[in-house]
């Protein structure tokens, strides 16, 4: 089981017992859940896609929207659109 599968179950299982997550506990598990997804699954996304999107010669950026049980969206633009870090 992964941190972030065991996180989820944690939660689940204290909703499921009854307790009440209070509001300092909630903001603990977001920034636990963010800091689990940037440090452990955004580089595995990362080592996976790289071999495919290799093949590309152009900068772009790309934007992945993920919605549970909904199918994956993915969409590029070009890189020089947005600056060169994609966050301009």
């Amino acid at each position: 089981m992964t941190k972030l599968e065991k996180l989820y179950s944690t939660i689940q299982n204290l909703k499921e017992l009854g307790l009440e997550l209070g509001e300092d506990l909630l903001k603990q598990t977001n920034e636990l859940e963010h800091e689990i997804i940037r440090k452990e699954i955004l580089p595995v996304i990362s080592e996976n896609i790289e071999p495919i999107i290799s093949q590309i010669q152009r900068e772009l950026v790309l934007v992945v929207d993920y919605v549970p049980n909904e199918p994956l969206s993915i969409r590029f633009t070009q890189a020089q659109l947005f600056g060169r870090n994609g966050n301009d």
